[in-house]
């Protein structure tokens, strides 16, 4: 169901102020928050996009209290709606996943190397828009090819964090993220918490 006006105005409001808050942490260096900041700010932009949002009072959710301010909810949809999650398990990124002809999780996964390894080719195109095609299959230090279905795990991965966007059928272009290795390695500190 699409939001309100009233709904799509608050939100707006909401993403204004998460905006004004990130520049004042930047300014005065508090990096954590930054990252905080910038995940809440993702996680809002994301369900709004997706149209995922239902806008409800607090005072209406069991054990909550406080006056009936509207809260941002995720709806109460399928399981899927919680999929793909994104981890850090050793030096391994998880991606979990929710198979609709299993009816079932799924779990995908690519060590650190393998991940930065494709981040690098794919920060090769930062300044256009890129098909994944022209980098795969992508190639480790020790020579082997990484099985694309990891390369994918990290692309994926990529656009769950807003680094990159969809910008048609099969092309992807980098957001105004730098793409370097220290991107790289915030992004994978970002996903370990």
């Amino acid at each position: 169901m699409p939001l309100s006006k009233p709904a799509e105005r608050a939100i707006q409001t909401a993403e204004r102020s998460l905006k004004a808050l990130l520049e004042e942490a930047i300014r005065a260096g508090h990096y954590d928050e930054v990252v905080q900041l910038a995940e809440a700010a993702r996680v809002l932009a994301s369900l709004v996009s997706k149209g995922q949002v239902e806008l409800t009072c607090a005072s209406d959710i069991a054990g909550t209290q406080n006056g009936g301010e509207p809260v941002i909810q995720p709806p109460r949809r399928a399981r899927r709606s919680a999929y793909p999650r994104f981890e850090i398990l050793g030096d391994r990124l998880v991606k979990t996943g929710w198979s609709k002809r299993a009816k079932a999780e799924y779990q995908h996964k690519a060590t650190r190397e393998g991940a930065l390894h494709t981040f690098r080719a794919l920060a090769t195109s930062a300044d256009r828009p890129f098909r994944m095609d022209d980098f795969l299959p992508v190639q480790l230090e020790d020579g082997s090819e990484l099985p694309t279905y990891q390369s994918y795990l990290v692309l994926a991965w990529l656009r769950d964090l807003g680094y990159i966007v969809k910008k048609g059928k099969d092309t992807y272009q980098w957001t105004d993220v730098e793409p370097d290795d220290s991107a790289f390695s915030m992004a994978w500190e970002r996903t370990h918490t």
